[in-house]
């Protein structure tokens, strides 16, 4: 007898609750699909400071998904929207599927017609791991490709394998961690500086700084002379796989080329060992070389490559 394909429910997220069993959904996730893992259970914190975005909100950028059978209680997967139509899902390996990715879709798509902007309206690109070929073939049932001119590479490692002594830093240079709200609103500019399209505001980072996962002695920064943050690493550590994230990274255009890049990243990761940090992922643009070489010269290997697919036929 052929097996019913499982029924879903969805609703929108309502509550902080709902991104701690979004986190615990990409926990799961993580220990199945190492190494080949798309998101890490700080991205939901770090992304929440859309919280404070008024269109669209949490409620309209996120959605849930759950198993109707047998437990109505169990989240199965999720998807989280970012302007102008960009769409990272996550999906429990055991409910990976045409149909369940076929639902998210049209909610994505939705989400496009809704709150896209342009003209014409970009369509929607949905980001999952380039090397889970069971979302990749239920993409390609609903039309959908690769887009072969986007990307990140995923970096990942065993702490315990990596070279993590501090450099030599340049003189008048200094780490530290962050600790007042000169630092934060220092690190903004920086954040601004290094990421020219970044919209982080000094309230957006005080929220972060307020969600369960972060910790204060893993927001590392590197000073210049000047008492301005020179570069910058946020480690992110999941207690449930103790996996660590680096997320973000940067280092000020005027500071490059030093090693401060290197500085920020041991020093961060040093003190998510000494917390019980296992393992560690972070993410390059693809067309970034600087950072794809930084990340390689710490001991990371490439592990996957989350792409964008877009709808290559007519829906």
């Amino acid at each position: 007898m052929t097996a019913q394909p499982a029924a879903y429910g969805s609703r929108a997220w309502q509550t902080p609750a709902d991104s701690r069993q979004m986190q615990a959904l990409v926990s799961c996730c993580w220990r199945e699909d190492w190494p080949n893992v798309h998101l890490h259970a700080g991205d939901i914190d770090w992304w929440s400071r859309q919280t404070l975005d008024p269109t669209p909100g949490l409620e309209e950028r996120v959605r849930l998904w759950f198993a109707e059978e047998p437990d109505a209680t169990e989240l199965v997967a999720f998807a989280w929207y970012g302007s102008p139509g960009d769409v990272d899902l996550t999906i429990l390996p055991a409910h990976r599927s045409t149909a369940l990715t076929a639902a998210i879709v049209a909610w994505a798509e939705g989400r496009v017609a809704r709150f896209g902007t342009g003209q014409p309206a970009r369509p929607a690109r949905i980001w999952i791991a380039e090397s889970d070929q069971r979302q990749v073939l239920a993409l390609a049932e609903l039309g959908f490709g690769p887009d072969a001119q986007a990307g990140y590479n995923h970096f990942v490692g065993n702490l315990d394998r990596l070279d993590l002594e501090p450099p030599e830093l340049p003189p008048g240079h200094a780490l530290r961690t962050i600790s007042t709200d000169a630092d934060v609103a220092a690190r903004v500019v920086a954040g601004h500086a290094a990421f020219p399209r970044s919209t982080m505001t000094v309230e957006q980072y005080r929220f972060c700084r307020s969600t369960p996962l972060y910790r204060p002695a893993l927001d590392t920064i590197a000073t210049a002379p000047d008492g301005s943050v020179a570069a910058f690493a946020l480690a992110w550590l999941d207690p449930l796989t103790l996996s660590v994230e680096l997320e973000p990274v940067g280092t000020h255009p005027d500071r490059q080329r030093r090693g401060l890049g290197t500085a920020v990243c041991r020093a961060a990761l040093r003190a998510a060992r000494a917390m019980g940090g296992q393992q560690v992922l972070v993410a390059a643009e693809g067309a970034n070389p600087a950072a794809n070489g930084l990340y390689a010269s710490l001991g990371l290997g490439l592990a996957a490559r989350i792409v964008p697919f877009r709808r290559s036929a007519p829906a």
